[in-house]
């Protein structure tokens, strides 16, 4: 686990390329991540089905040179096949104390969504961009009990493109942590007309060394934890912000999935010789040509 290596930047530049292209995401305040020889713990919200953590990955890997060990929800690995995906593919442990005190010593850059499984399951009942953090205290335990610093990061901008239609129960499922429990998969209406870019911002930095082995503390872990949600909620009031006088917000994005779209259905549609030696191009159709 420790010994693990990331994948080359070409190969997730590659991986994510058509993704970029459609969403064009924001990074605000990169400068705010510190250059430090002590591990960093990014603490994010999870938004819809995590549709925002390979632009995430990818941009922090070109820009900065940092690429995220997750800690994963232990129902990732329970799941037949998606257990060797989550590790050998995108570096994911399963978050136990154990493993994140492996991968701290390392002095490893890690990725954590404290509102689980439960944030990026959205419900119809649920606000957009809600976080769900309840009582957990792991994250801030782990950061004091290393003293190591925190990241906030906030994301936007994946919930505003889809509608939750249906909560499908999952509880029938032969599946160890799902067989029995409430646990629904949204089901979701695309809304095509709101395609957008998706924008990040980090919040000062959260230091712990303070506060180091003191991780029984509960009084301090929920200090962290507060201090650490308020940074989030406020990144949350700054992106409406900045992507409500970003006159680039939408047409970036429609432009930009038309393009790969007809460019797609160019390649895939088989055309005769003929057409092709003789194309007919309508005057009105060369006006709007991509």
């Amino acid at each position: 686990m420790v010994r693990w290596k990331p994948p080359p930047k070409a190969v997730v530049d590659l991986a994510t390329k058509l993704y970029r292209a459609v969403l064009h995401p924001v990074f605000v305040h990169l400068d705010r991540i510190p250059e430090t020889s002590r591990p960093l713990l990014f603490v994010s919200n999870h938004t819809i089905l995590g549709f925002d953590f390979p632009l995430l990955l990818h941009g922090l890997y070109q820009r900065k040179g940092i690429f995220l060990r997750t800690l994963a929800d232990h129902s990732h690995f329970q799941i037949p096949g998606n257990a060797e995906v989550m590790r050998s593919l995108l570096g994911a442990v399963d978050g136990t104390p154990r493993n994140i005190d492996l991968l701290m010593a390392s002095g490893a850059c890690i990725f954590v969504y404290p509102g689980g499984a439960r944030e990026t399951l959205k419900k119809t009942s649920d606000r957009k961009y809600e976080l769900m953090w309840h009582d957990h205290l792991g994250f801030a335990k782990a950061a004091v009990r290393h003293g190591c610093t925190i990241i906030p990061v906030t994301n936007i901008g994946t919930e505003d493109m889809v509608d939750v239609v249906y909560d499908l129960p999952l509880g029938w499922l032969p599946i160890p942590f799902l067989s029995g429990s409430d646990r629904t998969l949204p089901v979701m209406k695309p809304k095509i007309e709101a395609l957008q870019r998706v924008y990040f911002t980090f919040g000062e930095p959260i230091p712990t060394e303070q506060h180091m082995g003191k991780d029984t503390d509960r009084r301090i872990l929920e200090q962290v934890r507060d201090a650490t949600q308020q940074a989030i909620e406020s990144g949350l009031e700054e992106l409406r912000k900045i992507r409500s006088e970003d006159p680039k917000r939408y047409t970036n994005s429609t432009t930009s999935a038309s393009k790969y779209l007809a460019q797609w259905f160019r390649q895939a549609t088989p055309t005769s010789s003929h057409a092709r030696k003789h194309p007919v191009v309508s005057p009105k159709a060369a006006d709007c040509r991509l």
